[in-house]
């Protein structure tokens, strides 16, 4: 039945069902209230001619200046918009008005970047190879390897004719790696052997005679940059990256929270465990993070439960630079909602108890630059933990536990279930730990 809605009082709904009315339990329901009547603003649109492009991943497209107008559509990042006028909203934010007649906020766009010029010396990075042609799976594991020079770094890339994620087996000792494929073929004999390769002593890939015993990948590297491995998404290729990216040489744990039997929070409309949605959103930091050079170390890849101290025991055992707990919130309340990030400054120095602040504050300041994200609580959302978390208060590293989203509300629920909001809130922890590193 769908029926029309009169107010609201707390978690319970004022309803109108033929002559009578009545009170239904929100959460049983979907709804959508009335959007308020925007404010109006005292300046009038000024005219401008440019062109913008989109910088945020999604960016809701309205019918005024300011958040309160009705959406009419959504851009994406790097759509180019066509600008006719600009106007000041009442909250003192630049909005442009498009060629469609939809608004567009200002700090959300940029205008057209510089083109770097043409140099006539080799680029540094070159065009990607294309993607080799191998055989069909059924004809058993096939592999091509191919090694390209970037600056100072090598970035080396590994194709399969299946899926290979979960087959790799990785050996370390000293300055050595090896990648091992159990049952791999060459398609391919590998000819960079005996090149120079930046930030590489020693770059090799060996057929084993017994087909069946696979590939091995064996790299030496300097004592300035350690690899990166990057599974592909689509479980059919491997990165291997030398000396590439901001945060090379960087150890970083990252902490999807709950897991196995301890499913967290449950949404209340679609269901969704926190531990799913948290594991989702941490295998995308771990993506954005080992694309800079970041040695990535998680404390669970799948549906299982480390125990908390297992969680910070690893990340002091393995000297990491950070550690960052993903989680979603609850709330008694299904109105309650926001994003929040916390510290411990339990048994620090002044200097310890600075550096976890900055990384809570950096990260939540990224996670707020979101279309529509707000704060949950006071000073934008970073919080100093009262609870005694045991992931914080163990680890001796700095560390925050981000709260992404409440799967208590409904709204909420449906944004933490969505891939694309899932990758939003993931790009944003993961530039909040660069700026962390680079400011």
């Amino acid at each position: 039945d769908k029926l029309p809605v009169l107010s609201q009082k707390g978690d319970w709904l004022q309803v109108k069902f033929g002559k009578q009315t009545g009170w239904v339990f929100k959460s049983l329901v979907s709804y959508k209230l009335a959007q308020p009547e925007a404010k109006p603003v005292n300046q009038a649109p000024a005219a401008v001619q440019k062109t913008v492009y989109v910088i945020a991943t999604t960016v809701n497209l309205r019918t005024g200046p300011g958040t309160n107008y009705a959406k009419v559509g959504v851009a994406r990042q790097g759509q180019e918009l066509k600008v006719v006028a600009q106007q000041k909203a009442s909250d003192g934010k630049i909005w442009y008005k498009l060629a469609n007649n939809a608004w567009v906020a200002g700090w959300l766009v940029q205008e057209k970047p510089q083109v770097t010029p043409v140099s006539s010396q080799p680029q540094d990075k070159p065009e990607p190879e294309p993607v080799p042609n191998l055989p069909p799976a059924e004809q058993g594991l096939y592999i091509d390897i191919r090694a390209i020079k970037e600056g100072d770094g090598t970035r080396i890339k590994v194709y399969a004719n299946s899926s290979v994620t979960d087959q790799v087996v990785l050996e370390k000792q000293d300055r050595q790696w090896k990648v091992i494929l159990p049952g791999a073929k060459l398609l391919n004999p590998f000819d960079g052997a005996g090149q120079s390769w930046p930030g590489l002593e020693l770059l090799q890939v060996q057929q084993l005679e017994d087909d069946a015993a696979g590939v091995v990948l064996t790299a030496v590297y300097s004592s300035v940059y350690a690899p990166v491995l990057i599974p592909g998404q689509d479980g059919r290729s491997l990165e291997i990256l030398v000396g590439l990216g901001r945060l090379q040489g960087r150890t970083i744990v990252i902490d999807p929270g709950h897991g196995g039997t301890d499913p967290g929070a449950i949404g209340g409309v679609l269901k969704v465990k926190e531990k799913d949605v948290n594991l989702a959103i941490a295998q995308r930091v771990r993506r954005y993070l080992a694309e800079e050079g970041a040695q990535i170390i998680m404390t669970r890849e799948g549906d299982t439960y480390p125990t908390l101290a297992e969680r910070y025991t690893l990340a002091n055992d393995q000297q990491a630079q950070l550690f960052v707990s993903i989680h979603a919130n609850s709330n008694t309340s299904s109105s309650v909602y926001g994003s929040a990030t916390y510290y411990n400054n339990e048994n620090r120095t002044s200097e310890e108890i600075a550096a976890r602040l900055k990384l809570a504050q950096l990260i939540q300041e990224e996670i707020l630059k979101i279309p529509e994200r707000k704060a949950f609580g006071a000073n934008n959302g970073v919080w100093l933990d009262s609870r005694g978390l045991a992931v914080l208060r163990g680890t001796r590293m700095p560390s925050v536990l981000v709260e992404t989203a409440f799967l208590s509300n409904p709204t909420e629920e449906q944004l933490l279930n969505d891939p694309g909001f899932q990758d939003q809130i993931a790009r944003a922890i993961a530039q909040g730990i660069i700026r962390y590193f680079t400011e």
